[in-house]
């Protein structure tokens, strides 16, 4: 019987030894688990592919933990946070095209950030200076980075409450600033665009301060050809000042008037719309004859 009692004691000690373990292990367990998922570092990642960074990692937290003391998410659980609306309110900063959120396998928060892409420099009326994308959203100039773009002046267009006219002249502001961004030398030369109230283009230049006028045309490839036919007969021919109006929105024809007359009073007419630039043909019209003005021809080469 004493025997008995002796096991008994044994196998009890045994089953609460087992169930303090068991126990132990398992808050240890819990405490670790919970350990693992408190968030220990937030990795701000901003995509700068198109050569500049307009949003700064100090918005990012402010837009996402406006009431935080500096630390931000870190040492909160990762169960906590709504990863899907912590993206929309990322989004809702003006420069932000998307946001990603997620936590990676050591707990660390990742944000990634792809930017709006602006593709011209636009100025209203009242001076006021934004950028516009190619989707005709406006965006704030902000002093993080500076963006090298073509300059639009008198864009007088709200792209929120726009008519269809409106849509069409922005899509055209898009597609010459575009046109201008890829070529070199006429980033170098437009100086900027004005968009008249009549939505035509005109053009104010670097070098010859001329007027040059694009009409309501958008077939850029073709006008500037004209445009750089015109510039190849100055160069050779050192005559960059001697326009001060020129017109390229006339098929087939730039039609030029000298800084001595009125801009009515057009003094040439460049055969250039089939033309290379090394063949160039300018008869005078609507010029007092004298022995100056009376024909000017220059050729280059044959008309092919």
């Amino acid at each position: 019987m004493s025997s008995r009692k002796k096991i008994y004691k044994v196998l009890t000690i045994l089953t609460w030894t087992l169930i303090v373990v068991g126990v132990v292990i398992g808050l240890v367990s819990a405490i670790q688990k919970e350990q693992k998922g408190i968030c220990k570092e937030v990795i701000v990642k901003i995509d700068q592919s198109n050569g500049y960074k307009m949003i700064d990692e100090t918005e990012i937290f402010s837009a996402l933990w406006p009431e935080s003391d500096g630390s931000f998410p870190i040492g909160i659980s990762t169960f906590s946070f709504d990863l899907f609306n912590l993206e929309k309110q990322v989004e809702k900063n003006p420069w932000v095209q998307s946001a990603n959120l997620y936590f990676d396998q050591t707990q660390q928060m990742h944000i990634s950030i792809l930017q709006k892409m602006a593709v011209a420099r636009v100025f209203n009326p009242e001076g006021n200076s934004y950028y516009l994308d190619s989707i005709h959203t406006l965006l704030p100039v902000k002093s993080n980075d500076f963006i090298s773009l073509p300059v639009f002046t008198n864009f007088y267009f709200n792209p929120i409450k726009k008519s269809r006219e409106d849509s069409n002249t922005i899509s055209r502001v898009v597609s010459l600033a575009k046109f201008s961004a890829a070529d070199s030398f006429w980033m170098a030369q437009v100086e900027s665009v004005n968009i008249n109230f009549d939505n035509t283009f005109e053009l104010v230049t670097q070098v010859g301060n001329q007027r040059v006028m694009l009409g309501m045309r958008d077939d850029w490839n073709h006008l500037f050809k004209k445009l750089s036919a015109l510039y190849l007969n100055m160069t050779e021919n050192e005559h960059w000042d001697k326009y001060n109006h020129i017109d390229l929105q006339f098929m087939n024809q730039v039609i030029c008037s000298k800084k001595e007359i009125e801009p009515s009073q057009m003094e040439a007419m460049i055969e250039a719309d089939t033309i290379e630039p090394s063949a160039i043909i300018v008869n005078a019209m609507n010029v007092p004859a004298n022995k100056e003005n009376s024909k000017i021809t220059i050729k280059q080469s044959d008309k092919k």
